[in-house]
C-alpha cells in the first residue's frame, strides 16, 4: 500500500503546525500556549512610611527595590513614587511601587530571592507599624 503525495503533505503540514512553524503563531524559541508559564503578574505594594522618615531614606529604600530588576530574572518593569492622587483616599499610604513579572514563576522566584528578602526587611523596618504599614496586591494581567 503506497502513500500518495496528499498523505505526505498532510503529515508534513501537521508536523509543522505542531511545531508552530506553519501557522506563524509561535516564534522561534517561544513556549507554545499550552505550556505557557502563565500570565504576567503585576505586584502592587502600598507603603505607609514612618512619620519623619527622611526623604533620602525613603528614596534609598525604593531604589534598593528597583535594583532587584538587575539581579532577579523575569522582572519586566519597576515603577515607584509618592501618592499624587487629589482624591484623599490614600488611607495613610504615602508611596507605591509596582513590579511587573513575566510570569507567576518569576514572581515566586523574586519572593524567594535573598536580595528581595533584604530589601523587604529594610522596607518593613521603615514602614509605620512594620508589616502593618504595607499592603500587597498581585493581579494577573490579561494577554493582549
Amino acid at each position: 500500500m503506497s502513500s500518495g503525495p496528499v498523505v505526505w503533505k498532510s503529515t508534513i503540514a501537521a508536523a509543522l503546525v505542531c511545531a508552530g512553524l506553519l501557522s506563524g503563531t509561535v516564534r522561534a524559541g517561544a513556549t507554545p500556549a499550552s505550556q505557557s508559564p502563565g500570565p504576567m503578574i503585576r505586584h502592587i505594594v502600598l507603603v505607609e512610611f514612618k512619620p519623619g522618615l527622611p526623604e533620602a531614606e525613603i528614596r534609598a529604600t525604593l531604589d534598593g527595590l528597583a535594583a532587584l530588576q538587575d539581579v532577579v530574572p523575569g522582572i519586566a518593569g519597576f515603577h515607584s513614587g509618592p501618592n499624587v492622587s487629589p482624591e484623599g483616599l490614600g488611607r495613610g499610604y504615602s508611596h507605591v511601587f509596582v513590579v511587573d513579572f513575566k510570569s507567576p514563576q518569576a514572581r515566586d522566584a523574586y519572593l524567594d530571592n535573598p536580595d528581595h528578602r533584604a530589601a523587604g526587611a529594610r522596607l518593613v523596618a521603615n514602614a509605620q507599624g512594620g508589616i502593618d504599614g504595607i499592603l500587597v496586591f498581585d493581579v494577573a494581567l490579561p494577554d493582549d
